[in-house]
């Protein structure tokens, strides 16, 4: 399985390379953004409903901000 690997901090309302990878791994987990976000790349309130469900599961406090090397990344990568 190939790891998330994200360049800079993303948050809502963030566009790109960045955003695609996140969808990317997401879509991976069989957590679809919705069409329109994955096509604009685009970090909106699906991605944001998809990123709080993970962090719920994992026990991780829920923020929209989404950091390299953060918890909601690793737990994504595992």
């Amino acid at each position: 399985m190939r790891k998330i690997e994200l360049k800079r901090p993303v948050s809502i309302g963030d566009r790109g390379d960045d955003v695609s990878r996140l969808h990317q791994a997401l879509a991976r987990l069989g957590r679809r953004p919705p069409r329109y976000e994955i096509r604009e790349q685009s970090y909106g309130p699906g991605t944001l409903t998809i990123l709080n469900a993970i962090q719920a599961e994992a026990g991780i406090t829920q923020s929209p901000r989404i950091e390299p090397e953060s918890e909601t990344v690793r737990t994504i990568n595992t």
